[in-house]
C-alpha cells in the first residue's frame, strides 16, 4: 500500500499537532521524517526524536534516543533496560574545591508555573502583574505571584542560599506602576520615606501573592508592598506581610532644571581614575558571588574615585525582556552593586565567616524621571556619604547612554542583617533539639535527655540543613551515615558550622571534631549531651 498510495505524511503530521503532540519518535533506519517536519512545526514547538542514524552505531543511537526521551520526561523502565547486565553506579566527584555557581548565560525560557499562567492569562506585566479592578475604591492596586521562577530572574538572586527579590525589584515595581498614577499630570515621580521592612523570602516550592497598593491622600499616595504565602492566606485568613512602605507624588516640572536632569560623565570619569573590569569586580569585590546569577550581573567596567564610583552597564544576554521595563531591576541592582566600589563595605570571606551582610534598609527619596532607560548601554553612579560597621549611606544614580538621569536613590541606606534574620533561623528553630532539661530526681538525667532518639534525630536534621546550605547540595544529598570528609565537605564549611553551633546552642564543637566525625549522626550524638547540660 505504501508504494501504491500516497503516504500523506504532512496531513498525518498536522493531525498529530492538532491533537497536541509535542514529542514524536521516528521509528526507522535513518532520519527521514525528522527533516520534513521543520516547516510544519515552525509555529509549534515539537521535539522529533529519531531512533537510528545511518552510519552511526545502532546502540549509541538508541541510547541517545533514550536519553532525549528521558530528558523530555518520558518514564523509563530502568529495571528492564538493565536486565541481564552487571552495572554499578558511578560516584561523581563531590569535593567543592571552589564553591562557585555555574550560571546559565543563555536566554531564559519562562516556566509554565502557576505564576506564569496567571501572568499570561491576565496579560499583566512580568514583574508588576495586573491591575486589580476595585469598583467604588480610589485605590490603585496591582497583584502578581512571585516564585523562584517567576519573574524568571528571581532565581538569580539569593542570600544565604535563599531566593528572594532584591530591593531593586521593589523600586522597579514603583517605576512600572508610575504610568498608572499621574495620568496627564506628568511623567516624573518622587517616592519618599521608603522603608524596607522584611525580605520577601522564596524558598524551594514557595509561591507568594504580591500586591503593590497606592492609597490616594492630599499630597499624592501612600504606598505599601505586601505579600502572602498562598497556603498561608487560605489557612490563616489572608495573612499578609508588609515588605515596603512609603509615599509617592508627581514630581513638579518647574522643580526640574537641565542641571538636575543630567550628569557630566566626563567629569565623573576624570575624578574616578582607577578602572576595574567586570571580571575583577565580580571575582574580587562583590561579596555575594555565589548568590548572584547572570540576570543581576550588568556591570561591564567600573571607574573608582574617592568614595565614589561610576560604571558602564549592559543588559546580559540572559535577560530577553528588558524592553518591557521602564527601568529593569538588574540595572537598579547594578547601581547598588557599584556602591561597593566606593569603600570596602564587605568581603566574601567576612560574609562567610560572620554570616552578616549589608542589605537595603531605607531610601529618603527615589526620583523617577521621564527619560527612557537605555538598558544597553547605561551608566550607574554611586557616591558614599557615611560608612560604619552598622550603617552605610549613599546616593545612587541611573543614567542612560547620554548621561541623562533616569532614576535617583538619594539617602540610600544599608544596614547589617544576620543569616538568622534572613529566615534560616525559622527553619532551624523547628529542627533544634529541646534545650530545656526535663525535671527528674535522677542525677544526670539532663544528659540522658540529650541522648534520646528524638533529640538526636532533630540534631541530625539541623546538621543536614546546615551542611546543605553551606555546601550548595540539596538536603537529600547529605546522608546521616557519612562523615564530612566522606561527603567531600571542606574545612571552611566545618569552621562556619562550628561557629553556628556555638551561636545557636552555646556549646563549643571544634572544626576538627566536625571533620573527624564518623558520620552526621555520630556528630549529633556528640553535640546532644553538651546542649542538654
Amino acid at each position: 500500500r505504501q508504494s501504491r498510495h500516497p503516504v500523506q505524511f504532512a496531513a498525518g503530521f498536522r493531525t498529530m499537532l492538532d491533537l497536541g503532540c509535542d514529542l514524536i519518535v521516528e521509528i526507522g533506519p535513518d532520519i527521514v521524517f525528522s527533516l520534513l517536519d521543520q516547516g510544519a512545526s515552525a509555529q509549534q514547538k515539537v521535539e522529533m526524536v529519531p531512533t537510528l542514524r545511518r552510519g552511526e552505531n545502532d546502540w549509541t543511537a538508541m541510547l541517545t534516543t533514550l536519553a532525549r526521551l528521558y530528558v523530555q520526561g518520558v518514564p523509563v523502565n530502568w529495571t528492564a533496560f538493565q536486565k541481564g547486565q552487571r552495572l554499578s553506579p558511578v560516584r561523581l566527584p563531590n569535593y567543592p574545591f571552589q564553591r562557585s555557581r555555574h550560571w546559565y548565560e543563555g536566554p531564559l525560557v519562562k516556566s509554565q508555573s502557576r505564576a506564569t499562567i496567571v501572568s499570561e492569562a491576565s496579560a499583566g506585566h512580568p514583574l508588576l502583574g495586573r491591575r486589580l479592578s476595585l469598583p467604588g475604591s480610589a485605590e490603585i492596586r496591582f497583584q502578581s505571584i512571585f516564585s523562584q521562577s517567576a519573574p524568571h530572574f528571581l532565581n538569580d538572586h539569593r542570600l544565604f542560599g535563599v531566593s528572594l527579590p532584591p530591593a531593586a525589584c521593589h523600586f522597579a515595581m514603583l517605576a512600572q506602576a508610575a504610568e498608572f498614577l499621574g495620568g496627564t499630570q506628568g511623567n516624573c515621580y518622587r517616592f519618599e520615606a521608603l522603608n524596607l521592612l522584611r525580605p520577601m523570602l522564596l524558598p524551594d516550592g514557595c509561591e507568594r501573592e504580591v500586591q503593590l497598593i497606592f492609597k490616594p491622600d492630599a499630597q499624592g499616595w501612600s504606598l505599601e508592598l505586601t505579600s502572602s504565602d498562598s497556603g498561608e492566606a487560605k489557612s490563616a485568613g489572608d495573612a499578609w506581610t508588609p515588605h515596603m512602605i512609603g509615599f509617592g507624588r508627581v514630581l513638579s516640572a518647574e522643580n526640574l532644571t537641565p542641571a538636575t536632569r543630567t550628569m557630566d560623565l566626563s567629569a565623573l570619569k576624570a575624578r574616578c581614575t582607577r578602572e576595574l573590569s567586570r571580571g575583577q569586580f565580580y571575582s574580587k569585590i562583590w561579596a555575594n558571588q555565589g548568590g548572584t546569577g547572570s540576570a543581576f550581573r550588568w556591570i561591564e567596567s567600573i571607574w573608582q574615585g574617592d568614595q565614589e564610583a561610576v560604571c558602564l552597564a549592559a543588559c546580559p544576554t540572559s535577560v530577553a525582556d528588558a524592553a518591557n521595563y521602564r527601568v529593569h531591576p538588574g540595572l537598579i541592582e547594578a547601581a547598588c552593586q557599584v556602591l561597593h566600589c566606593c569603600a570596602a563595605i564587605e568581603t566574601e570571606e567576612a560574609l562567610q565567616e560572620s554570616g552578616i551582610t549589608f542589605v537595603p534598609f531605607s531610601v529618603d527619596v527615589f526620583s523617577l524621571f521621564e527619560v527612557t532607560a537605555s538598558h544597553s548601554p547605561a551608566w550607574c553612579y554611586a557616591q558614599l556619604r557615611e560608612h560604619s560597621k552598622d550603617n552605610v549611606l549613599a546616593d545612587l544614580s541611573v543614567l542612560n547612554a547620554s548621561g541623562e538621569l533616569v532614576a535617583q536613590l538619594m539617602g540610600f541606606r544599608l544596614r547589617p542583617i544576620t543569616q538568622q534574620a534572613v529566615g534560616a533561623s525559622t527553619q532551624r528553630e523547628s529542627m533544634r533539639p529541646n534545650r530545656q532539661p526535663q525535671p527528674s530526681s535522677t542525677p544526670g538525667h539532663a544528659a540522658e535527655v540529650g541522648k534520646s532518639v528524638d533529640s538526636v534525630q532533630a540534631t541530625v536534621r539541623y546538621l543536614q540543613a546546615q551542611c546543605a546550605e553551606l555546601s550548595g547540595y540539596p538536603e537529600s544529598a547529605i546522608p546521616s551515615d557519612q562523615g564530612f570528609m566522606a561527603m567531600g565537605l571542606d574545612s571552611l564549611v566545618a569552621m562556619v558550622l562550628s561557629n553556628r553551633i556555638r551561636h545557636d546552642f552555646g556549646c563549643a564543637v571544634s572544626a576538627s571534631q566536625i571533620l573527624m566525625s564518623a558520620s552526621i549522626e555520630s556528630l549529633a550524638r556528640l553535640i546532644c549531651p553538651i546542649i542538654a547540660v
